[in-house]
């Protein structure tokens, strides 16, 4: 997966970046919680192939895989320092950020800040990202919630962990499965996702009630088709609220998927992927040129 690099973020901390290329245009892949940088193998793998001039970036968010802990709290905002620390270390003219599930979530938060704050973002791809839905005023799915964070760290206290992480690395060449379990599976690793955890439940109804804008930005919201009859109505929510955020986007359906979109269809990840880097290439190349 590329070249390893650790960037320092202002606190001191050390994130590890897997790094293909080394073009203008930024590609940064941010993996669901609980999960690291190798997750996404398949799609970097097809990136990496297919887009030779571009910058392909995937990351272990702080105490996964090889990246250190964070001692704060872990909100969307903390998170968004980190991403916008490996963002700007690379200065780049296009940023286009791609994020699953609850990293789907957080790549939403931090381009709508990069925005607003006039900093660098071309575009945004959620892939069946974690958004807030009528399923989470339920007291029955809210209790499941709070259980995982206690879960999470009971698992990282045995051997356990490995097994509830194998999914993780489901169809990858062994040596990548391995690497992807072993980053989610550690005590460290198991932290890290408890306490994206805890606030999961609070961060999402906080995000509902903000505003955030992504005009002028390229959005692109994949979503998961498949699902047991169990949580059809679930599933139907949440695409409702995926193509209300792509409402001014694209909306792309996962028809071969439930949730785990990297694992199932990363072609088509790739190819929505090659689709707006094309489109801001083509939108540059129009833009006039100042003599």
């Amino acid at each position: 997966m590329g070249e390893d690099r650790f960037i320092t973020t202002p606190d001191g901390r050390k994130i590890r970046a897997m790094i293909h290329g080394n073009g203008p245009t930024l590609v940064v892949l941010d993996a669901g919680l609980g999960a690291n940088g190798f997750y996404w193998s398949k799609t970097y793998k097809l990136l990496a192939e297919k887009l030779p001039n571009v910058c392909i970036v995937a990351y272990d968010r702080a105490g996964m895989g090889g990246s250190d802990p964070d001692p704060r709290p872990r909100t969307l905002a903390h998170m968004a320092d980190d991403l916008d620390t490996i963002i700007d270390s690379f200065v780049p003219r296009q940023v286009f950020l791609i994020g699953h599930s609850w990293g789907g979530t957080l790549a939403q938060f931090a381009a709508a800040r990069r925005r607003a704050a006039g900093r660098t973002i071309t575009g945004v791809m959620l892939v069946d990202s974690s958004t807030r839905t009528n399923q989470y005023s339920s007291l029955k799915v809210r209790t499941s919630v709070a259980l995982a964070p206690p879960i999470l760290r009971l698992l990282g206290r045995t051997r356990l962990a490995k097994l509830a992480m194998f999914k993780l690395g489901a169809g990858l060449p062994r040596p990548l499965r391995n690497a992807a379990i072993a980053g989610s599976a550690s005590r460290t690793a198991t932290e890290a996702a408890a306490a994206e955890a805890e606030l999961f439940l609070s961060e999402i109804d906080w995000l509902s009630k903000q505003p955030l804008r992504l005009d002028g930005v390229d959005v692109c919201v994949i979503s998961g088709m498949k699902g047991s009859k169990i949580i059809a109505k679930i599933r139907r929510e949440l695409i409702a609220a995926h193509q209300k955020i792509a409402a001014a986007g694209r909306w792309v359906p996962a028809t071969k998927s439930a949730h785990n979109i990297p694992l199932s269809e990363p072609e088509l990840i790739a190819e929505q992927i090659m689709n707006m880097v094309d489109r801001a290439r083509v939108a540059a190349a129009q833009e006039p040129v100042l003599v």
